[in-house]
């Protein structure tokens, strides 16, 4: 799941996020497509091969839940993951024309709300699961932490990136770039 998420999901959220401008002829979107479905594939495995390991115990996939709830916080947001993991790529089957008047609607369910909501919940999973795996102990902890911290000051500084450029840019694309700053301002928030 690690893989699933902190390489192949994040990579192509990169893409989607970031990549447009530079790669405006859609290698974005195919490098995007690849990573997301590479994404599904992996976490889909990964989803199924604990119930397929426990499958001889009296709750297959379910292991024993503790009294401290981090395996029940861990099992039911794996579950709401793979669930909006699965309806995510169903809803891009059915998007518009790129150009189309309520494309607006389909930004908003497939990257802003879905897509977002399973990065949190995937980062917030992982480190259920690290911490589970570790038996409390925090090396793996701080690891993450200062991934995730690096994480964000990556996408900062990318932002600056486009927002200085953007300013710069001659001024009949500047109202264009403008607008997908701001929404790149939304997906740091």
């Amino acid at each position: 799941m690690t893989v699933a998420w902190l390489a192949l999901a994040m990579s192509g959220a990169f893409f989607a996020a970031w990549m447009k401008p530079v790669l405006p002829n859609g290698e974005w979107f195919i490098a995007h497509r690849i990573l997301m479905a590479g994404s599904l594939i992996v976490g889909l495995l990964g989803f199924i091969l604990p119930f397929v390991a426990h499958a001889r115990s009296p709750t297959p996939g379910i292991i024993s839940f503790s009294s401290d709830g981090k395996n029940t916080a861990h099992f039911v947001i794996g579950i709401i993951i793979m669930c909006l993991h699965i309806a995510n790529p169903i809803i891009a089957v059915f998007r518009c024309n790129p150009k189309g008047e309520k494309r607006w609607i389909f930004n908003l369910s497939h990257a802003h709300i879905i897509g977002y909501a399973l990065l949190v919940l995937s980062f917030i999973n992982i480190a259920l699961g690290a911490h589970l795996l570790d038996r409390g102990s925090f090396e793996i902890a701080g690891f993450y932490i200062v991934f995730i911290i690096l994480l964000t000051l990556f996408q900062v500084f990318l932002f600056i990136i486009h927002a200085y450029n953007a300013r710069k840019a001659p001024e009949k694309g500047n109202h264009y770039l403008m607008c997908i700053y701001i929404c790149y301002y939304y997906y740091l928030l």
